[in-house]
């Protein structure tokens, strides 16, 4: 746990504009986790009016114990506030502005922002964004699942801040390290005495 909390990215963030497949949500949050992003945040507007989606334990594999999903009522707020806390925005949309995703600097603090299924991100999004950003596709198909995308880019992610020895020490403060640590414990314990 101890080696784990040392390498949480709170400058790392994702935000799902209107996914509307739970799994495809469960399966991001099991991606951000394998790169020790917390932050997860979501706006979710079923085109049906169904009530609000949960993650699905079984594909997210646990991680939504140790990963913050919040709900976001209003988006513009929300970016706005983001780029206040110096975050760059990094949509990821096939646009004229677009660029490969690997040309993008990671190591800066950043917020992901991963598409709707059928209708891609927001206009909103996309004017707000400090990049728009592609995965370059050589086959017939135009895109990749969601998830599958949020892997890929993630990866990327991972791969430069390992470089810039971001992941070698604490980014959090000490009294958040030994307050999360503190939960964990405990919710280990409290597992263990329900199995028992």
């Amino acid at each position: 746990m101890e080696r784990i909390l040392s390498t949480r990215q709170p400058t790392l963030s994702m935000f799902l504009e209107d996914v509307h497949n739970p799994h495809n949500a469960s399966a991001v949050m099991r991606s951000c986790d394998a790169v020790w992003l917390y932050d997860m945040y979501y706006t979710h507007q079923h085109p049906q009016g169904k009530e609000k989606y949960h993650i699905n334990q079984w594909i997210a594999m646990g991680t939504r114990k140790r990963t913050s999903f919040v709900e976001v009522d209003d988006s513009h707020v929300f970016f706005e506030q983001q780029k206040k806390e110096w975050k760059q925005i990094i949509v990821t949309s096939l646009q004229e502005k677009s660029v490969d995703f690997r040309s993008i600097d990671y190591t800066k603090p950043t917020l992901i922002v991963m598409w709707n299924e059928v209708h891609g991100v927001s206009d909103q999004a996309i004017h707000m964004a400090t990049a728009c950003v592609t995965i370059p596709m050589l086959g017939m198909a135009q895109s990749l699942n969601i998830s599958v995308a949020a892997a890929v880019l993630l990866y990327e992610i991972q791969r430069q801040r390992e470089l810039a020895h971001m992941y070698k020490k604490p980014q959090i403060s000490s009294v958040e390290y030994e307050q999360t640590l503190s939960q964990w414990i405990q919710r280990e314990k409290d597992r263990k005495i329900i199995k028992s």
